[in-house]
């Protein structure tokens, strides 16, 4: 009886180690194992890849010309003080309005300094946030392209090659690029400009040519808020 007993609880536990091996088994089936996927290293020149973005340079474009627009309110403001400044020369020193007088331009003077200290910080700010949007879509869309082309190492690095005569210190960066050597297929820069560039929708292309068609760009209305990236208010 103590047998029968026995080796039904083997049986038991024998059907739940099967169990459990083929629930793993249900659960991995179509992975594949990291080990078993080939290596396939790819090359990103970030700053070129910004310098030729159609969004961050129509977005540097709005700010600076917000910027501009706050710079000349404050010229304005100076100018005013400026001729405060000219009209005391023709006031008796000392008298009740030669001392009005430099009351309210140190006042204005003060409050013009203030301003200009505010909206360099304002304007930083919005700064940090242009790149800030920019490089996330630019994550994204790397993060796409290596996806579809089974990419597995994005690496950045630049195009910009040390020539003799060039500045010494150029030279010096230059030989401690981390990349000495690359094939020119595996630069994905244009390929993922040309994306970003069709989904900002303006098609424009890239300067140097890619390594195979860039993903199907997704259609997106400048309006969108997606597109602004910069507060205005």
């Amino acid at each position: 009886m103590k047998k029968i007993i026995l080796s039904t609880s083997v049986v038991a536990c024998m059907i739940g180690l099967g169990l459990a091996l083929t629930n793993a088994w249900g659960q991995n089936a179509g992975k594949v194992p990291a080990e078993s996927i080939p290596h396939k290293v790819g090359l990103i020149d970030m700053a070129f890849l910004f310098s030729k973005y159609s969004k961050f340079e129509a977005l540097r474009a709005d700010l600076k010309a917000e910027i501009e627009t706050a710079d000349g309110s404050l010229k304005v403001r100076l100018e005013k003080i400026k001729g405060l400044q000219l009209e005391m020369k023709d006031l008796v020193p000392n008298s009740p309005d030669f001392v009005a007088r430099e009351k309210q331009i140190t006042e204005m003077a003060a409050a013009a300094e203030a301003e200009r200290k505010n909206l360099q910080r304002r304007f930083m700010r919005e700064e940090t946030k242009v790149y800030q949007t920019v490089y996330r879509e630019v994550l994204d869309a790397v993060n796409k392209y290596a996806s579809i082309y089974k990419y597995t190492l994005i690496i950045r690095y630049s195009r910009e090659e040390a020539e003799a005569g060039d500045d010494p210190q150029k030279v010096m960066q230059a030989l401690q690029r981390q990349v000495v050597y690359n094939r020119p297929e595996d630069d994905i820069t244009d390929s993922v400009l040309t994306f970003l560039n069709r989904q900002y929708g303006t098609g424009a292309k890239p300067a140097v040519g890619g390594n195979g068609p860039a993903p199907k760009p997704r259609v997106v209305n400048k309006g969108d808020a997606a597109t602004r990236g910069v507060s205005t208010n």
